[in-house]
Order: C-alpha cells, then structure tokens, then sequence
C-alpha cells in the first residue's frame, strides 16, 4: 500500500459507496437516529471501559501478532453508525506451551531415571505425580503473575474510515511478510499451481491418471513439482518481518501524531468532495467524526441514517470485491451473482432513477449477464473440444478391439473349454456357500425374535405398598403467570408508568422507568436476574448521557410470554422530535418474580 506526503494511507478516506448519491432531507434535525443507531456519549468511560452503549457492535478481533508464548491483539467495537470505532490492544498470554515444555520435561526426567537410573516403575509413578504437582503449582504462580500484566493496554477512538486504512496497510505490509504470512501466501499460491496442473493434464472430473492425449499422441504425465519461482517470491527470509518488528510498526502507525495527520487529511478529501461525506449517513447525537465535521460545516443533512449508509457500503465493498479478476473464471462467476443477489436484496429505493432498483444492483446485474455469457462461450468451447478428444479415443479403441479379436482368434479353442468349465464349478461352489450362510443368519434371527416374543409376553408384576407409592409424587413446579400478556399482542406503557415484576412486559416497563424517569442505574440494575447484571456504574454513566426532561414511551409485543419481547421505544429529547428504536428482550421467572437476562438492538 502506498502512502502520500502525509503518511496518510492511499486508501483511507475512500468510500466504497461513494457512487450512490443522496438528496437532501428536509428535516431539521441534522442528528435525527433511526432504527439501529444508538445514543451518543464519550468513547472511553470514567472508570476507563468502553461505553458499549454506543460502540454496540464487537468487540472482533482484526490484527494479531503471536509470539511463543503471548499474543498481542486489537479488539475493534464498532458504532451501528459506523462512523467511530475504539481499538483496545490486549495482551493474551499462551499457557499451553509452558504446560508442554513442563509436562516434556518431567516425563523425560521421570523415564531417565527409570531405564538409566535403575529407579523401580512404582516409584517412578510417583515421583512423577510428585513434580507434576509441583510443576502444577509454580505454572499456577506463573500463570497468576503473568494476567496481572495482561489484559487491555490501550484504547484509541478514531474514525472508522482510519482504521480500514491502517489494518489494510497492516495485513498487506507487514503481517504478509512474517513467518506465518509467508507461509499461508505460499500454500495459496501451490494450490493454484495445482489446479493449473489438474486442468491441463486431468479429466472432466480433475482427476490426474498416468497419461494423457494431446496432438493424437497419448504421453505420460509429468511429475507435479513447485515451481521455483514461487519459492524464491514467497519464502523470502530477508524480507521475513519479526513480531516484535511488526508490533512497532502497528503502535508507530497507531500515535496519536500520526493519527491527527490521518485526520487533516481525511477532513481536507471530505471538503474537497462533500458528496463523500453526505454517503456516510448521519451520525450519533454529537459525532466527532471527519465526515460529520465536514456536513456541519457546508450545512449537510443526509437522508440517510448512518447504519443504513454503512450496509450500502458493505454491499459496495462486496461488488468491488467481486470485481476483482480471480485465477477461475467460475469463481468470479460466483462472485458476481452473489455480489447481485446482496444488491438486489437490499433494494435501494432511494436510488435516483425511482424504478425500484439502483445503480449499484443494474451495474451488477449486467456485470453478471456480461459474465454468465462469456462463461457460457468458454463452455461451448470445451465441449467442443471435448467431442473431437471423444470421438479420438473411440476410434483408437475401436482399432485396439480389432487387433485383440484377431489375435484371440487364433488360439486353440479347446484351451477355452476347460477354463470355462473350471469358472462355472467355481461359480456354482461360491453361490452353494452363500445359500448355507444365509440359511445359517435366518435361522438365528428367527431364534432371537422368538426368545424376544416369549420374554415380552412374560411381565413381571411387582406391589408396591400404599406408602411407597404415595411417597413417589415429585412436586411439579408452578408454571410462570402470563400477567394477561397474549403472543402478538402489543402492550402500551406510558412515561409516568412505573411497571412492576409481575409480568415480563411489567418489568421491562420498570427497568426503563428507573432508567428515564427515576435515572437511577441502581434501580435499573437490580431488575436484571442475579448472575446477568451489569456494573452499576456504566448503567449509571449510561443515564447521565441522556439529558434531563427526556421521555419515553414503550409498545411491548409478547413474542414468547415470560421469555422473549420485541419492543418498541419512543424517546423526545428536550428541544427535538420523537425518535423511535426497535429493542429485544429476554426475562426470567424466578422466585416468583419476573428478571431481565438481556437485551439487543
């Protein structure tokens, strides 16, 4: 990946989606939120956690560098917006390799002392327990000692579009070229060689036999061998990268210096091009985002919500994917109707030409008719090709059944006689032991199902007294009250309705009264099940983002009654329209009382 004057990646501040212009909205609220998209807050909480409240969305795993015996990771957790993302580097140590070299070395010191040492087996056995508990205990110590130091190092927020950039240059100009990059390129590359290899010496099937026919001559098969050059490109150790190499290179890229240059940058290539900001989608209440600054600047109001705008570009991101030319005709084929059958599912009506399909799903489709044709001429082609070899080979048998005929033809025939009498004694003899062996099978069955019948038909009775069997009842527990609640059957709650635990609906009507009305995350928390809740305090932090004067409102619909509810909520910030977001819920009745286990956006 190249990179400009900046330091700023070639590809950051590029939008897949770019080409799907969006129209203004006539809304006045330029951070009106829709659907998936959640409140906004700080990134990074006091307490120094993550405000999953808003980065809902991971956390994934996305670049990882692994040494012998810890791995250092970047967990990315994401906006429903996908406007902002935080990146957590975590230290993970691996245990089990120091369990191996342990467990290695006491079972050669145990059998060293056994076959050299004279030490009988029995003591050996124990001696053997003995250090293994105590190679137990000081791994255990070690163990302990080492997590003190792991866990999550640092946490930077940054623009989504940012850190596509970085972990693309990441993955393309470093992890490719340590020991297990190299390695997986060369795999890749050997098994393109190989299907290679298996279209021009195989059959229709791929299979790989000992000759093969070209020019009307049959020519033995050469050996299948790794061609040079791939070694020499993809196992070059002195372009080999270290780990600790690449985790430099990784932080370097991630100061925050350098991640201001990326941001200039990328607010200077959004002025330049607003249309680029406005297919981002409108971000989360106070966004601090290159494109959002960008929108406030020129005035800006997307029409579209951020996470609508970021499956629009996840679609793009697949076509252009698809786009890419691949070694297999049939598997761009393959990319290409998958990449149509996504834009066609998506149905972008907000497209410009308003005939219910988009650029991007007409693009695809004659993309995918451009492709299936060119595919269906390649197709005629060897079919073509593969007649003539057909009829090649048929009339060479044909000339080799005529030179064998001739040739038996010659032979005494009194030789076949006896050949053919000796194969039909040896026929008769093998179908003579398979009648007594199937005789034999049928006689057993028969005996088995008889000896069943008769045993069923003998069933013991056995009384019981009457104390023992009054004894036996095991009490069945009470079944959860349904509180009224019928399954599709929507429920509406106030904002001045305070809820209770007498029904699942009830208390999801609580926990959002403690959390609106009361702004109590202590309240809000007790209502989770013991076991399923939260920290107090990022409940807490959660409500103080809210502002005073918020209201809301809740229409509850059972889905399954005491377990599962879809919910929709209705929020009026002060100042600001009513927005409305689709939640689930799931509760549990326990002690006579209904909890939360969780919820999803």
């Amino acid at each position: 990946m190249n990179s400009d004057s900046s330091g700023l990646p070639a590809d950051i501040g590029t939008d897949p989606g770019e080409g799907a212009s969006q129209g203004q909205s006539a809304v006045p609220n330029r951070w009106g939120r829709t659907g998936e998209e959640t409140p906004g807050g700080v990134a990074i909480l006091e307490d120094g956690s993550i405000n999953t409240e808003r980065f809902s969305e991971g956390p994934d795993t996305e670049l990882e560098v692994t040494w012998w015996n810890k791995r250092l990771v970047w967990k990315v957790r994401r906006e429903p917006t996908g406007h902002r993302v935080v990146v957590a580097r975590v230290t993970e140590n691996i245990w089990r390799v120091h369990l191996m070299i342990a467990g290695t070395i006491i079972g050669l010191t145990v059998l060293g002392l056994v076959f050299l040492g004279g030490l009988p087996l029995l003591y050996g056995i124990v001696l053997g327990l003995v250090l293994a508990l105590i190679g137990y205990g000081a791994l255990a110590w070690e163990q302990r000692a080492g997590d003190e130091t792991a866990g999550i190092e640092e946490i930077i927020e940054m623009d989504s579009v940012m850190w596509v950039g970085v972990r693309k240059k990441v993955r393309t100009d470093y992890l490719a070229y340590t020991k297990e990059g190299q390695t997986r390129r060369y795999d890749e590359a050997v098994a393109h060689a190989r299907t290679l290899y298996a279209r021009k010496y195989g059959d229709e099937t791929g299979t790989v036999g000992k000759t093969y026919a070209s020019g009307g001559k049959v020519l033995p098969v050469p050996k299948f061998q790794v061609p040079q050059r791939i070694t020499d490109e993809f196992l070059d150790e002195a372009s080999r990268l270290g780990p600790d190499e690449v985790a430099e290179k990784i932080k370097t890229l991630l100061l925050p210096a350098r991640q201001e240059a990326y941001r200039r940058k990328l607010v200077a290539r959004y002025r330049n091009d607003p249309a680029r900001a406005e297919t981002m989608g409108r971000g989360v209440l106070r966004c601090e985002c290159a494109a959002c600054q960008v929108q406030a600047e020129c005035g800006i109001v997307p029409n579209l919500s951020g996470a609508e705008a970021a499956r629009r570009r996840a679609v793009a991101a697949a076509r252009q994917q698809a786009d890419a030319e691949p070694a297999d005709p049939a598997t761009r084929l393959d990319q290409l109707r998958q990449a149509a059958a996504k834009l066609r599912r998506t149905g972008d009506q907000d497209g410009p030409d308003g005939d219910g399909e988009s650029k991007e799903a007409r693009k695809a489709r004659e993309a995918l008719a451009e492709a299936e044709a060119l595919e269906r001429r390649r197709a005629d082609e060897q079919a073509r090709q593969q007649e003539k070899d057909a009829l090649r080979e048929r009339r060479e048998a044909s000339r080799a059944r005529i030179a064998d005929a001739a040739a038996e033809a010659v032979q005494d025939a009194g030789e076949r006689v006896p050949q053919a009498r000796k194969k039909n004694k040896g026929q008769a003899a093998i179908i003579g032991a398979a009648a007594v062996v199937c005789l034999i099978v049928v006689g057993l069955v028969a005996a088995i199902v008889s000896t069943a019948s008769s045993k069923e038909t003998e069933t013991p009775t056995i009384a019981l007294p009457e104390s023992s069997a009054s004894t036996s009842t095991t009490t069945v527990p009470p079944a959860p009250p349904t509180n009224g609640e019928v399954v599709g059957v929507p429920i509406v709650f106030g904002p001045d309705d305070p809820g209770s635990q007498d029904g699942g609906a009830a208390a999801i009507a609580a926990y959002d009264h403690a959390y609106y009305v009361k702004r109590s995350g202590a309240e809000a928390v007790a209502l989770y099940a013991p076991g399923a809740r939260p920290e107090v305090s990022q409940a807490q932090n959660a409500i103080d983002a809210n502002p005073m004067g918020t209201r809301h409102a809740l229409v509850i619909t059972p889905v399954v009654v005491g377990e599962e509810y879809d919910v929709l909520l209705k929020i009026t910030w002060p100042d600001q329209p009513e927005q409305e977001f689709r939640q689930k819920f799931f509760t549990k009745y326990s002690d006579r009382k209904f909890y939360l286990l969780r919820q999803a956006q």
